[in-house]
């Protein structure tokens, strides 16, 4: 799942209970950014969770396609799996298709400004404290609030077919349902640390086939490695031409693969620095090595007669 594991956040999505297979994961520690693909399934259902192993007390904050859709606080293993219709009714979160009318259709309404964002959740997880009224009753740290008017209208209406989002899929309301108000949302608020940056989890979310067809997933494991990414860094930087540039977030099993490789380039550097340094000791002791200059100087003059008596 993609994290931070640097700073044990983590984030995942779910579909009935099942973590969906992240590929391509990527990031930023510096900013704390991480992002990933993944397969939506039309017409299913899903929840997404995060989880902070260092602070008892988190807020995540909900884009999908651009819109805000809930932000919730609260302690410990935390999800977001509806959305608000209006007052009393709330939607669980479906992945539906996306509509696709030709150029200037009577079904286009208004251009959406956030059309190009479409395939894109994005989850924003803080960490705080959580202030509960003196007069009322002591608040359970573990349950979970949902922020009142936090949410934004999803559209569903028909993009125009220049949009090139024909294939994608896109928040949908699921099953709705009658929605009861916190009792402690009117009695608790979230403060943010002001110490600490928001870590930022982004999921570009295809169809399968989609996924396939850009060789996304088609030969590559959920758990990417740096040893096994496909050469299609050019069909993601089409997908997706904007996206900033991410450390790669390798396995343990890929650093244990860098780590076997760089022991055994380090041994053969070693043993060509032995041979190197043997070769220079022969050459300085053969007599070709000798110099001239390193003979003995004659200090008597031609024809000078020496007395050795």
């Amino acid at each position: 799942m993609p994290s931070l594991r640097k700073f044990g956040v983590k984030a995942w999505i779910e579909v009935d209970g099942v973590k969906l297979d992240e590929y391509h994961v990527r990031r930023d520690s510096e900013r704390g950014h991480v992002e990933c693909w993944v397969a939506s399934q039309e017409g299913k259902e899903f929840r997404v969770k995060w989880k902070c192993s260092y602070k008892e007390i988190t807020r995540g904050c909900l884009k999908m396609d651009g819109r805000v859709v809930r932000r919730v606080y609260g302690g410990g293993e935390l999800f977001i799996s509806y959305m608000n219709v209006d007052n009393s009714t709330s939607a669980r979160l479906k992945f539906g298709a996306v509509s696709v009318a030709g150029h200037g259709s009577d079904d286009i309404e208004e251009q959406d400004p956030f059309t190009a964002e479409i395939g894109t959740l994005q989850l924003k997880v803080e960490t705080g404290i959580r202030l509960t009224e003196p007069e009322s009753k002591k608040s359970d740290k573990s349950s979970t609030v949902t922020e009142s008017n936090s949410q934004e209208k999803v559209n569903e209406a028909p993009v125009p077919d220049t949009a090139k989002k024909i294939g994608y899929h896109r928040l949908t309301a699921g099953e709705t349902f009658d929605r009861r108000v916190p009792h402690d949302s009117r009695k608790s608020v979230f403060i943010a640390d002001p110490h600490e940056m928001p870590w930022i989890f982004t999921f570009y979310y295809r169809p399968k086939e989609i996924l396939e067809a850009h060789n996304i997933s088609a030969t590559i494991s959920p758990r990417f490695t740096s040893g096994s990414q496909p050469s299609g860094k050019s069909v993601l930087s089409k997908l997706q031409a904007e996206e900033p540039p991410l450390e790669i977030d390798d396995t343990d099993e890929a650093l244990d693969a860098r780590l076997s490789v760089l022991r055994k380039e380090f041994a053969d550097l070693e043993e060509r620095l032995r041979q190197h340094q043997d070769k220079k000791l022969k050459r300085s002791a053969s007599p070709a090595a000798v110099k001239k200059n390193d003979l003995p100087r004659c200090v008597f003059g031609k024809g000078e007669v020496i007395d050795l008596t």
